[in-house]
């Protein structure tokens, strides 16, 4: 534009002087310029050449800052048993894993121990050693009807440390004498009871039993004499050991519990230093961490939640007390 300008300025002064005008060095060419089409298209010719329709604004622009907060997991049973102490003895407290809240359970037997209560997996049945009008013995609460349910042949005190699979289906716990413990299993329905003894060299501090919901596999943990606690897991048929050759470590292995279907085993370690919850796939022997559950602090006395074991429930100091948690169970902690 400057350069035509001047051009068009010296062309003038030549022209009032007398001279010819200067030969221009370069040639504007204008741009060519589209034909003009005769007719608009219309609207509807150019529909069809749309793919993307537009969509109305929303009445609220989301953040394009990620959520920190934890997504909700719905949790389909999540009673969960304490044991609280005061007035000088341990009374049963059955909390909402998720909220923490207390549940209503009614008013069963007092605790009398030895073992820790236990809900079963699908949130009805709880059991334990509790006070009778007489004796200890074995209570199978039920925590809908708020009613005590006592099996044919149970009706003496002769079970210690009791748990129960994940519908109420069957009961196990140790009897018999204290140096030469057996391990039960008793189907609720008609009280028959399969004993198992224990190895000879495995009697030594067995406590803490789980059960499958078909009552084909067992578990207990078993404290030897040197201080050292490993699992072990049984098949009931046969009373022989069928325990993983990776399942124990040579730290502590402690707080066995089945899954419904027998197929894997939680357990509670310190092979990593604080108390972590680990899960073995019986088949493979392979164990690992469930995502999400373990922290710095210790995580003790895995359970399964839920009649199909997708569900976990576990008691973590990560607050400062004890107190339960639940989660679903991601695929990928459980291969």
């Amino acid at each position: 534009m400057v350069r035509t300008t001047l051009l068009l300025a010296l062309a003038l002064l030549a022209g009032a002087c007398g001279l010819p005008a200067p030969t221009p060095v370069f040639r504007l060419v204008p741009p060519a310029v589209a034909a003009i089409p005769s007719k608009v298209p219309a609207a509807a010719d150019l529909a069809p050449r749309l793919s993307i329709a537009p969509s109305p604004l929303p009445s609220v622009v989301p953040s394009l800052v990620p959520s920190l907060a934890p997504v909700p997991v719905p949790i389909t049973h999540p009673r969960f048993p304490l044991l609280r102490t005061g007035l000088g003895r341990a009374t049963i407290t059955v909390v909402d894993a998720v909220t923490g809240e207390p549940v209503g359970i009614g008013s069963p037997p007092p605790w009398a121990g030895p073992g820790l209560p236990h809900v079963s997996a699908d949130g009805r049945w709880l059991v334990y050693m509790g006070y009778g009008t007489m004796d200890t013995r074995l209570i199978l609460w039920d925590l809908d009807a708020h009613v005590a349910l006592t099996p044919a042949g149970l009706a003496t005190g002769d079970q210690r440390e009791p748990d129960v699979d994940a519908k109420g289906a069957s009961l196990i716990y140790f009897t018999g004498a204290s140096y030469a413990p057996e391990l039960a299993v008793c189907d609720v329905a008609t009280g028959l009871e399969r004993r198992l003894a224990l190895p000879k060299d495995l009697v030594t501090g067995a406590h803490s039993p789980s059960v499958s919901s078909d009552g084909r596999r067992a578990a207990y943990a078993m404290t030897g004499r040197r201080g050292d606690t490993n699992l072990v897991v049984l098949d009931v048929a046969t009373g022989r050991p069928i325990t993983p050759a990776a399942l124990n470590s040579p730290d502590d292995d402690d707080d066995p519990a089945l899954s419904p279907d027998g197929a894997t085993l939680l357990f509670a370690t310190n092979r990593n230093g604080s108390r972590d919850v680990y899960a073995c796939n019986l088949a493979t022997g392979a164990c690992s961490e469930p995502a999400g559950v373990n922290t710095v602090s210790d995580e003790t006395r895995p359970r399964f939640l839920g009649a199909d074991g997708r569900e976990l429930a576990w008691v973590s100091t990560r607050d400062g007390s004890e107190r339960a948690y639940a989660r679903a169970l991601s695929t990928g902690g459980m291969q």
